[in-house]
């Protein structure tokens, strides 16, 4: 393994949802939380919460629409976004369909794991992916990013039609939402 592993966490993409998912295994194993839970407890105006558990969460069974997808996303996800904000535009992106008949990725559903674990643990996202698995790893240049900085070898992103377009960077606060564990 590369200990010199270096995610700039381009982090709403995969790796997040990676230590996102450990973390909530983590606290599984210490009795915080269970797979069969129902997620009102914290999310009580999201509809349906009484019947979407940690498990539909983590597998994108929960029916919660992915706010990635609504057309005013690239719009709004360039400015930051308080943890507030963010489960409001969840709560009012509704569902997609009946909790665990199917599954459909949802960025959502990360976004409210990671929600749990701050509200259990009563820390931000960031100190306890440093204190439960980077230090421990000894994962000394994993991180949650910042604003790019290409000085540093870090890339933006692009996408191709018909040429190469760069494209607005999503602010860390949407693809990692800290929410104070007040506000939950």
């Amino acid at each position: 393994m590369n200990r010199r592993l270096i995610l700039l966490l381009v982090f709403g993409l995969f790796y997040f949802k990676t230590f996102t998912a450990v973390l909530i295994f983590k606290a599984i194993e210490e009795k915080k939380l269970s797979l069969t839970q129902p997620i009102d407890k914290y999310f009580p105006a999201i509809k349906n919460s009484n019947k979407i558990t940690v498990a539909d969460l983590l597998s994108h069974r929960s029916r919660i629409h992915n706010f990635t997808n609504d057309e005013e996303y690239s719009k709004w996800s360039t400015t930051k976004k308080s943890g507030e904000e963010l489960l409001t535009i969840i709560t009012k992106g509704g569902s997609d369909f009946e909790p665990g008949s199917r599954a459909a990725y949802s960025s959502s559903n990360f976004v409210l794991l990671s929600f749990i674990l701050q509200k259990i643990y009563n820390k931000e996202y960031a100190e306890l992916l440093k204190g439960r698995i980077l230090d421990p790893s000894d994962l000394k240049n994993t991180y949650i990013g910042k604003r790019i900085d290409v000085k540093n070898k870090e890339s933006n992103s692009y996408s191709f039609v018909g040429s190469w377009k760069k494209e607005p960077e999503t602010d860390m606060s949407v693809k990692v939402s800290i929410m104070e564990a007040n506000e939950i």
